[in-house]
C-alpha cells in the first residue's frame, strides 16, 4: 500500500547499531533488498532506490566528463532531517507511488527527499597531475542532480555534497577496485545510522562504507592528505574559476569555507 507495489520477504537482517528487522526485495527486483523496522512504518525502499540511481547518474557523469577508469564513488543518501529541535525526525516514513515508473533523476530530486554525500576517490598514479578542471565540471554535474531545495538542506546551498579523496595506487590493482565499487553501490539497504544527537553531528559527512573497494584502498593505495568537501550549488561551481575551485582545498582544510558558508 505504501509504494503500490508487490514485495516478499527475503529473510531477516541486522543493522550496524544492532538493531534487528525484516528484509524485503519488489518482486520486480529481488536485488533490491531493504529492511523494515518495527516501529513508526520505517523502511529503506526509498533510500535503495536512491542510492542506485544516483551510482548509475554519478557513473555516468564521470565517464562523460572524461575521468572514467579513474574515480570509484559510493553515494550515500541520508534520510535524517536537520531539525534537531525534533530529535532527528525520519524521511524513511515517506511514501511515494512506485508502481509508475520514475527516472533516475526524478528518483534522486523528487522522490527521496532526503540529502545525499557523494564520495569521489580519484585514484592517480605516481607523478600523475590532478585535472581540476573535470573536477569542477564533475562535482556541479553531481550538484545540479538535486536541483529542489529542502528545509534541511537549506544552510549548505545543495542537497547533493561531493567529497573527494586522492590516492595513488599501482595501475594493475586499479581494475580490482573499480571493480570492487561496482559490485557494492548498495550499502544503506538497512539502519546504520546513531542514534543520539551528538554522534549524529560527528558523523555528518558519510564519505565511506565497511566494504572490501574501501579496505583494499586502506592497505594498498596512498591517501594524500588534501581533501575537498564541496558544499557550492550547481550554480556557484559553474561560475568559479579552476584557480577558486582548487584554492578551497586549503580553505577547507584549515576549516574557513566551514566557516564562510
Amino acid at each position: 500500500n505504501k509504494y503500490k507495489e508487490d514485495f516478499v520477504w527475503v529473510g531477516a537482517g541486522i543493522s550496524e547499531n544492532g538493531l534487528s528487522g525484516n528484509l524485503y526485495a519488489p518482486k520486480s527486483d529481488l536485488s533490491l533488498k531493504f529492511m523494515v523496522g518495527f516501529r513508526d512504518n520505517e523502511d529503506k525502499y526509498l533510500t535503495v532506490q536512491a542510492q542506485r540511481a544516483m551510482y548509475e547518474e554519478v557513473e555516468k557523469i564521470i565517464k562523460e566528463e572524461g575521468y572514467g577508469g579513474k574515480i570509484v564513488h559510493l553515494t550515500t543518501p541520508d534520510a535524517r532531517t536537520e531539525d534537531t529541535l525534533n530529535n532527528c525526525l525520519r524521511l524513511d516514513t515517506e511514501s511515494a507511488d512506485m508502481s509508475v515508473k520514475q527516472s533516475n533523476k526524478e528518483i534522486i530530486d523528487k522522490v527521496f527527499k532526503g540529502t545525499y554525500d557523494t564520495s569521489l576517490n580519484l585514484i592517480l598514479d605516481e607523478n600523475e597531475e590532478i585535472n581540476y578542471k573535470k573536477l569542477k565540471r564533475i562535482c556541479a554535474r553531481i550538484a545540479g542532480l538535486s536541483p529542489t531545495a529542502y528545509e534541511q538542506s537549506k544552510n549548505w546551498g545543495t542537497r547533493n555534497k561531493p567529497l573527494i579523496y586522492f590516492y595513488t595506487l599501482d595501475d594493475g590493482k586499479r581494475k580490482v577496485v573499480l571493480d570492487m565499487f561496482s559490485e557494492e553501490w548498495c550499502t544503506e539497504n538497512y539502519f546504520r545510522e546513531p542514534s543520539t544527537l551528538a554522534n549524529m553531528w560527528d558523523n555528518m559527512e558519510r564519505e565511506r562504507a565497511e566494504t572490501t573497494g574501501f579496505h583494499y584502498l586502506d592497505v594498498y593505495g596512498k591517501k594524500q592528505n588534501e581533501y575537498m568537501v564541496i558544499l557550492r550549488s550547481q550554480e556557484e561551481l559553474e561560475d568559479m574559476t579552476v584557480e577558486e575551485f582548487t584554492s578551497e582545498i586549503e580553505l577547507y582544510n584549515r576549516g574557513g569555507l566551514l566557516d564562510e558558508k
